[in-house]
């Protein structure tokens, strides 16, 4: 006997960075995506014009794993769920975090989408710049269940001190 397929179909995006990737799932929820594949946003209200939604690929839930893409995102997910910090940012409305790289430190602050809405660049020169998401050409959105985020965690007056004596990013300094 076969299970019936469910009856909402969502729109899942995967970022690539100067684009985006589109598949309308058939699922249960929103959650049961993304608790099932790694990295992608997932949209329960979203509307394309009907050209565009004749050229995105349709998946079935259950098909998902056997995917060229969303395949091997399954597979990332089920190896992040054994791990400490699996989904401890997920629905805890905003967080914040610190990330390094090249020296450099990134306190964002993070909405319950992922989505960065603020960041303090601390240079590796003690010089610190404070950005919006206005400023923002590519911002693709954390996936909140990675568990390498709840590593990243900071308290929020630690970013609030950070944004205080950050001064605005003039934007040109590359």
């Amino acid at each position: 006997m076969s299970t019936p397929r469910p009856t909402r179909r969502f729109l899942v995006s995967l970022d690539a960075g100067m684009s985006t990737v589109l598949w309308w799932v058939w699922a249960d929820s929103a959650t049961r995506i993304r608790e099932t594949v790694a990295e992608v946003g997932v949209r329960a209200d979203a509307a394309l014009t009907e050209a565009s939604a004749e050229q995105v690929e349709v998946v079935e839930f259950d098909a998902i794993g056997d995917h060229d893409i969303l395949g091997p995102l399954c597979r990332q997910r089920q190896e992040q769920r054994q791990q400490a910090g699996f989904g401890a940012l997920v629905g805890r409305g905003v967080v914040y975090l610190r990330m390094e790289h090249d020296g450099d430190a990134y306190l964002m602050e993070i909405d319950p989408d992922g989505t960065r809405t603020r960041q303090v660049e601390v240079t590796d020169t003690g010089e610190s710049y404070r950005t919006t998401e206005a400023d923002y050409v590519f911002n693709p959105p954390l996936d909140l269940y990675d568990p390498q985020y709840a590593l990243m965690e900071i308290e929020v007056a630690v970013f609030d001190q950070a944004w205080a004596v950050a001064v605005p990013d003039p934007g040109d300094r590359f």
